[in-house]
């Protein structure tokens, strides 16, 4: 049987509960855009009320882990972590043990005060030191933020997924993330790697099944 999926913050122990079939909410995200809320961090930019609003994900391990899932991402969690599972699968740990945050929806007026007109932003894996810019992910017409995300962060030892040669093995499941500016790292002093191609190399194949 086809798995239903579990969005986690293992830092904040907050749940967003099953949101479904991979194959159901994939092609829009989450059908509320839930990462792309909670991923925004709260910079000089945002509005009062755009900040006020986030529930403050961006820098925290997450991952979405499928409800047959038997396993988690080497180097996850700490000791102190995985004696807390006491064997059961993380997915039902987090059942039990996690808080449940409701989806947010983001209307157009919030998304444009958030992401101001002339700015542009890359999606940052803090953990890998590597990053997706956003504008040329809109270009490549395969998706967007969501998409990149819940390709790489999804995770279960059990491969059905309802998406034609999905692997959910994601390797930036369990990653630290968030949204900034692009001068943040292409003008900085850390060396960031760009994988905008192959974010896109990977997104594209599963984002035809939906448009072709």
């Amino acid at each position: 049987m086809v798995q239903s999926w579990t969005l986690l913050n293992v830092d904040k122990r907050q749940t967003s509960g099953q949101i479904g079939k991979l194959g159901e909410f994939w092609a829009s995200g989450t059908d509320r855009e839930l990462l792309y809320r909670l991923l925004v961090p709260v910079t000089d930019l945002s509005t009062e009320s755009i900040g006020a609003g986030i529930s403050g994900w961006a820098g925290d391990r997450i991952l979405c882990v499928g409800d047959n899932n038997e396993d988690v991402p080497d180097n996850l969690l700490t000791q102190a972590e995985q004696d807390a599972l006491g064997g059961d699968p993380l997915q039902d740990y987090a059942e039990g043990n996690y808080q449940f945050v409701l989806n947010v929806v983001v209307d157009a007026e919030e998304k444009q005060a958030a992401y101001p007109v002339g700015k542009t932003w890359v999606l940052r894996n803090l953990s890998k030191m590597v990053y997706v810019r956003l504008d040329v992910l809109d270009q490549a017409n395969c998706g967007g933020v969501e998409q990149v995300l819940l390709c790489f962060i999804c995770w279960s030892s059990d491969p059905s997924c309802g998406i034609e040669f999905f692997e959910p093995r994601g390797e930036w499941a369990g990653d630290r993330f968030d949204i900034n500016l692009v001068e943040v790292v292409e003008g900085g002093d850390e060396m960031w790697t760009d994988v905008t191609q192959n974010a896109i190399d990977i997104v594209q194949p599963f984002w035809n099944q939906y448009t072709l």
